[in-house]
């Protein structure tokens, strides 16, 4: 990953975003929203090759799978409201952004459930 490259985009992005912002609010905001749409296009690729790695591992263990699926989708979701959410935020939408984030968080106590369901289950056998 060339993250000076990401790095160097991003701030000459905000730069740009800037220096159009006092001139035209709305174009700004979009050229800001086309950075962050840049920059995470560019992880993609990275993004793949870390999910594929983890599902090997996952294959190494018969429990392995169970957990790995949950524990991408509560990583995902972590990303996706944090980047969300300060998109909302840099648009002067803070209660918006604030939902966004109590969405992903409510998300992600849905996924957990099944997992801390079956670890309270197990504890429960071993005490028996």
């Amino acid at each position: 990953m060339n993250i000076l490259a990401i790095a160097s985009a991003g701030i000459m992005i905000s730069i740009i975003a800037l220096t159009v912002k006092n001139m035209k609010s709305e174009i700004g905001q979009l050229i800001s929203i086309a950075g962050v749409v840049l920059v995470v296009s560019a992880i993609i690729p990275y993004v793949i090759t870390v999910v594929k790695s983890m599902y090997d591992f996952a294959k190494m263990s018969p429990a392995g799978e169970n957990f790995l699926m949950p524990i991408l989708k509560i990583t995902g979701i972590a990303y996706i409201s944090q980047i969300g959410s300060e998109l909302c935020t840099d648009s002067g939408e803070k209660a918006l952004a604030s939902h966004i984030q109590t969405a992903g968080k409510i998300a992600i106590t849905v996924i957990t459930i099944p997992i801390a369901k079956e670890a309270f289950s197990k504890i429960i056998g071993i005490l028996s």
